[in-house]
């Protein structure tokens, strides 16, 4: 579960959205909302990553070719990072859950992470 993460990826392909500047905006917190996981498990913020990926990858995409290429390769290096960095923090077992759930091998990993 990613929250409304989908759901306004969705929206936007289908109608026009504005992005309001964090400084306008807010949120409201407790102790049992699904961003606490975010912390403790990484899978979970990965997750928003191959979102995003899938999204990018949409025919209903609205960024042109040139943008869209831009952005998943920027999706794609942070991801591959992430991984990396989950290995050396939680070890290898979670790094591997991450790279089964994005569908890339070690060596997809490291170029990914290697992309400019």
């Amino acid at each position: 579960m990613v929250g409304d993460f989908e759901m306004w990826h969705v929206i936007a392909q289908r109608h026009p959205i504005i992005a309001i500047p964090y400084a306008l905006s807010f949120y409201r917190k407790h102790d049992n909302q699904e961003m606490s996981h975010h912390r403790a498990d990484p899978i979970w913020a990965f997750r928003y990553l191959i979102i995003s990926l899938k999204h990018l990858d949409r025919t209903e995409c609205p960024l042109d070719d040139t943008q869209r290429k831009r952005e998943v390769q920027k999706v794609r290096r942070t991801a591959g990072r992430s991984i990396l960095k989950a290995i050396r923090h939680h070890g290898w077992k979670k790094g591997r859950q991450m790279m089964d759930e994005i569908g890339w091998t070690p060596r997809e990993t490291w170029n990914a992470s290697m992309e400019k």
